[in-house]
């Protein structure tokens, strides 16, 4: 059965690459940055206006979408007055706000290095989300009036977020506020969400104390009466990996390993409810020495329902910002099945509209039982958020006891959809 990780793999190289690649943002051509502020990043690169009779950025022959207006006048666009951003940017969600010298001007944005352009979400202002730590961003703005000039210059912002020593931005009043939804990036065992006692249903639950960052793209909301049994991180802000392990749970070591706390960087926190974890935050060069398994960076293994003492429903999710951990994400698949039992593989709708796109998941699904003779159902689910092989995708382990009434291969599935989707939480852009 999958449950607890307490040690990572040998991710020297790996981590290194993500700190690395964390570090330089994409740069837009021609930047530019005002004197008062070193630190802001606006790139005003482009042409002068088109001569009559050429392909306009509106692409339609014969006619300059960047021609001047009557009085001669050029569309130009910056920043909102006021507004500073420092090119390494302390701030855990942002929103860039623009302004244009037509006040009938549309703002059209691109992320990253899109050749795509779309009218900017915010209508005057673009939203970067939740900011990941070491992660860089970069936009491109431009303004167009409804007669289809062009602005004569493209506004481009570039920054990496770096929550440590960035500096933070200067904001004018006014500027609307970010709707990046809130997690928690957990930096101990206590921090972990706690079990809520079903029969206590005075006072609300806070969903923001029960999501845990999972890598630079998912959140997964633990359900209220669920344990965390393991969790990992690469996000913290020392350069190492987080790991949080329980002891004494039920679950046998999804990675071989048997025993927790056994290492010297290892400790053992006890949380509020008296449960004990085993803690480490390892150097890449600790895990090299002393984790011989392969295990994602970036993972959380939640246990659901216990009757008569035993876990009822196991749900692991493995987070993979791009396609470099192909040895980790081999690793996670149901060890369970059997071509005798009950098995097959089907494609459901599984994880969130997610900025505009909508993915359906690959599901592999078996009938089992385990060491004394319990009837089990098992999921491995995948999907990724883009079309492209090197985007982030999540991995997904899903184990329901048939004690839960699960007695056919439809009821199983509803459950798997049911029961997964909700938890799975976009926290940034990926384009």
């Amino acid at each position: 059965m999958w449950g607890c990780l307490k040690k990572h793999h040998g991710l020297a190289v790996l981590w290194l690459l993500v700190g690395a690649c964390g570090s330089q943002a994409r740069r837009l051509s021609e930047q530019t940055q005002p004197a008062e502020y070193p630190g802001a990043s606006v790139a005003q690169g482009l042409e002068s206006p088109l001569p009559d009779g050429s392909i306009g950025d509106s692409g339609i022959p014969g006619s300059d979408s960047r021609r001047l207006s009557r009085t001669g006048t050029a569309l130009e666009l910056s920043l909102a007055e006021g507004m500073v951003i420092p090119t390494s940017l302390k701030a855990s969600s942002f929103v860039a706000k623009f302004r244009a010298s037509d006040a009938s001007a549309a703002f059209e944005c691109a992320r990253e290095l899109s050749p795509e352009w779309h009218p900017c979400l915010g209508g005057d202002s673009y939203d970067f989300g939740r900011l990941i730590h070491r992660q860089g961003y970069s936009l491109r703005v431009r303004a167009r009036t409804p007669d289809g000039r062009l602005s004569q210059s493209v506004l481009g912002i570039s920054f990496v977020a770096d929550l440590v020593s960035g500096a933070s931005p200067i904001v004018p009043s006014g500027a609307p506020q970010t709707q990046a939804p809130e997690v928690n990036l957990p930096r101990t065992a206590i921090d972990l969400p706690l079990p809520i006692d079903p029969s206590n249903t005075s006072g609300s639950i806070s969903s923001v104390s029960r999501s845990l960052q999972v890598g630079s793209y998912y959140a997964v909301n633990v359900p209220p009466t669920a344990r965390v049994i393991t969790y990992a991180s690469d996000k913290t802000y020392n350069g190492r990996i987080l790991t949080i392990t329980t002891l004494n749970n039920q679950l046998s070591d999804i990675f071989g390993h048997s025993k927790a706390c056994q290492l010297p960087f290892e400790k053992v926190v006890t949380v509020a409810d008296g449960t004990q974890y085993c803690e480490a935050t390892p150097t890449p060069a600790d895990i090299t020495a002393n984790a011989p398994a392969i295990a994602p960076m970036n993972f959380v293994t939640v246990s659901l329902g216990r009757g008569d003492e035993r876990m009822q429903e196991i749900m692991t999710f493995g987070v993979f910002d791009d396609a470099s951990e192909t040895e980790a994400e081999a690793k996670m698949v149901l060890t369970q099945c059997r071509s005798n039992l009950a098995h097959g593989t089907t494609a459901l709708p599984m994880v969130p509209q997610f900025y505009g796109i909508a993915k359906v998941a690959t599901i592999t699904w078996c009938q089992y039982t385990d060491r004394n003779g319990a009837w089990w159902w098992g999921a491995a689910v995948s999907s990724k958020l883009t079309d492209s092989a090197e985007g982030p995708h999540i991995k997904m382990i899903y184990l329901a006891s048939a004690s839960l009434g699960i007695v056919s291969q439809t009821q199983f599935l509803d459950r798997v959809r049911l029961q997964i989707g909700p938890l799975l939480q976009p926290i940034a852009a990926a384009m």
